[in-house]
């Protein structure tokens, strides 16, 4: 399943260039509350400029959503407005996961690798409001299961069964 958003090259380097330097200027030794806001803004500008085939912006750029939230796309005629109280633009991995994970990156490694761990973990998939509340019954909102192996970005989802109520459109 192709889960990525389609981001603009330029904004992918921006963002992974600003967290290298924060990484490379260790500030994250003398505060790291700052810069794990700073990216977590950054990875959510970044959803909010996606592309898919579906569209642009934070629903529509992004190219997996839940049999329900399509639904009811499809009943509002393929259009956002009016129906956003509805849906929910969940992240694959939480975003603190994402930046620790940025964080965690050695001082002074490459900026393929920034650019790797952004592409691959802060993705987006467009589910429910009803569906979101199956992370809270089980306490993953925030956090992936504890057998997370670190790398399969579905954990969550296969967890509570939702897995296989997403589609790619």
């Amino acid at each position: 399943m192709n889960y990525q958003a389609q981001y603009k090259e330029d904004k992918i380097n921006a963002l992974a260039i600003s967290i290298k330097s924060i990484v490379d200027s260790k500030v994250v030794q003398i505060d790291k509350m700052l810069p794990s806001q700073m990216i977590n803004v950054g990875i959510r500008k970044l959803h909010d400029n996606a592309q898919s085939p579906r569209g642009k912006g934070k629903y529509l750029g992004h190219p997996i959503w839940s049999k329900k939230a399509l639904k009811i796309l499809e009943l509002n005629d393929g259009r956002i407005s009016n129906i956003t109280k509805y849906l929910s633009h969940e992240h694959l991995v939480p975003l603190n996961i994402i930046v620790n994970k940025l964080l965690e990156i050695p001082q002074q490694a490459g900026i393929d690798i920034y650019k790797n761990t952004i592409i691959k973990f802060a993705a987006v998939v467009i589910i429910t409001r009803e569906e979101e509340q199956l992370f809270r019954a089980v306490k993953l909102s925030n956090t992936m299961p504890v057998d997370w192996c670190g790398s399969d970005v579905f954990a969550r989802y296969k967890k509570v069964r939702l897995f296989n109520e997403l589609v790619e459109t």
